[in-house]
């Protein structure tokens, strides 16, 4: 099974800002995964595309929805950002073990692994194609918080990217988790509706 789409709501204009989509337009392609805006839609990831089967997982939407064709996107050049891919989606819950189950049963995808952070907090992992699902469990939420948080997208040139743009768009590059990769965030300020951040390749 494979992410072949993420629909995200509220305005381009945010996202034309730091060079994700091109003006004017309310589509991209992110490696093989289609980013496309709702305009008409709250703020935040709106819903999932999959190539195969829909679901609907503790109030997100999963969708069936076949993979982009590079053809359609011939202003690829025309952004700022060259993005190559879509690394993670983040999902929040207050707990790991309900939502994780919840997450195999609709998709039937094996959990990869649960990897321990502290204070409580952990992470479940699914592999969705070329895109990781990160699952965040943090019993310091509230009761049945569970909800698509943030993106991870990557770039060809996040050093370059991170000058071009400046301090008031991205923070600095720091050392990811991914051993010899940099990740930067977008900050809050931009206002995209949903934590974003950079990653190297």
């Amino acid at each position: 099974m494979h992410v072949t789409s993420i629909v995200l709501g509220g305005p381009t204009a945010p996202w034309e800002a730091v060079g994700v989509v091109a003006p004017g337009r309310t589509q991209t392609l992110a490696g093989s995964v289609r980013l496309e805006w709702d305009a008409n839609a709250e703020p935040g990831i709106v819903a999932v595309g999959l190539d195969d089967g829909a679901a609907l997982i503790e109030g997100t939407v999963w969708r069936e929805q076949p993979a982009a064709s590079p053809a359609n996107f011939d202003h690829e050049s025309d952004r700022s950002l060259c993005l190559v891919g879509v690394d993670h989606i983040v999902w929040m819950t207050d707990d790991l073990e309900r939502t994780c189950s919840a997450i195999e049963s609709a998709l039937t995808v094996p959990l990869k692994r649960v990897r321990e952070v502290g204070g409580g907090v952990r992470q479940g992992f699914f592999r969705l194609g070329s895109v990781v699902l990160e699952v965040v469990g943090n019993p310091n939420l509230p009761p049945s918080t569970s909800n698509l948080w943030g993106l991870v997208l990557n770039v060809d040139d996040l050093e370059g990217a991170v000058d071009r743009l400046g301090a008031d768009l991205l923070s600095p590059p720091k050392p990811a988790v991914q051993r010899g990769r940099l990740i930067s965030t977008v900050r809050q300020s931009v206002g995209l509706g949903t934590a974003v951040a950079l990653m190297s390749v």
